[in-house]
């Protein structure tokens, strides 16, 4: 299959405006699509997949409605990278009920 590759991923945070958007539309006027990755919200928002198909390995990207393969990306840009918003859970340091039977079973 012959794709496109021609989204570039831009990586930032979601306080970031002036600057990205300037980026994406410099990229857009070239003929590229550009695909906006704010580092915070990674994972509450931003979900990454992998799967494997014939043609070996693939993984998406998912935000705010979109949806990209990694074999379409041609390029990243790297701006700012951002604290992710971790589960209040994870951040309380309180363990999954998973986590307490792996322990409990290992013994």
């Amino acid at each position: 299959m012959n794709r496109s590759r021609d989204i570039i991923v831009l990586i930032t945070h979601s306080g970031d405006y002036f600057t990205i958007d300037r980026v994406a539309d410099a990229l857009s006027k070239r003929g590229a699509k550009p695909f906006r990755f704010d580092t915070d919200q990674f994972p509450s928002k931003v979900q990454l997949a992998a799967g494997i198909t014939s043609e070996g390995l693939s993984y998406q990207l998912d935000y705010n409605g979109n949806s990209i393969k990694t074999e379409d990306v041609q390029g990243v840009w790297m701006r700012r990278l951002w604290h992710p918003q971790v589960s209040p859970d994870l951040a309380s340091g309180k363990r999954s009920p998973t986590t307490n039977m792996r322990s409990m079973s290992v013994g």
